[in-house]
């Protein structure tokens, strides 16, 4: 299960498995963060609070931090 959130210009994803790939994208498509997990939890930060579409292994999530 996979629990993602957003807090103070970060975005937390919890629940990942190793090798799977996170895409960040802007409301407006632009792509600004592409990693893949090397571990169950990983944090990014992000230029601005918002709204963001994150991409996990194929599944999307739309998330407000």
């Amino acid at each position: 299960n996979l629990r993602v959130y957003g807090h103070n210009k970060m975005i937390f994803v919890e629940g990942l498995n190793i090798g799977e790939r996170i895409e960040v994208y802007s409301v407006e498509g632009k792509l600004l963060i592409k990693k893949i997990a090397n571990q169950n939890r990983m944090t990014f930060n992000t230029p601005k609070n918002g709204v963001f579409i994150l991409r996990i292994s194929g599944a999307i999530y739309k998330l407000t931090n």
